[in-house]
């Protein structure tokens, strides 16, 4: 019977740090991804940056789901790279589903929140289209 629980014990112990090492690949992987997209969009290369930031929310999806953080960052990062290329039908509904994962998993006052907030709001300007975001306006603009 001692035998039994300390060989439980052991593949338990193993097996968790199997799953940490299996977690903190899946992360590195999408920071590497996410990490060459934003030198992409750093140098003004947003076709590969766009290319790059959609890899990213595909790894985010799968590794972390779609109510992470992780998720929303691909998320806005992706639309905020469709802004700069003028497409903005692509960009406006990537902004809103990370608008509405950062409010139900880090809440309103949180920066990041306040980010994917702000950068609607520019998106909405650059439509020409004021009266879209109301919210995003008073609460952007004192």
């Amino acid at each position: 019977m001692m035998k039994k629980l300390i060989a439980f014990f052991c593949s338990y112990f193993i097996l968790s740090a199997v799953l940490v090492y299996a977690q903190k690949a899946s992360f590195e992987n999408w920071q590497r991804i996410n990490d060459k997209a934003q030198q992409a969009y750093k140098l003004g290369d947003y076709i590969t940056a766009i290319e790059l930031f959609e890899k990213s929310r595909v790894e985010a999806k799968k590794e972390f789901g779609i109510r992470h953080p992780n998720y929303a960052a691909s998320l806005h990062n992706l639309a905020l790279s469709y802004q700069w290329v003028d497409a903005y039908q692509k960009a406006e509904p990537l902004y809103l589903e990370a608008l509405k994962i950062r409010r139900e998993v880090l809440g309103e006052n949180h920066l990041d929140y306040a980010t994917t907030l702000s950068e609607l709001a520019t998106l909405y300007a650059d439509m020409g289209d004021f009266e879209k975001c109301p919210a995003c306006k008073t609460w952007v603009i004192p």
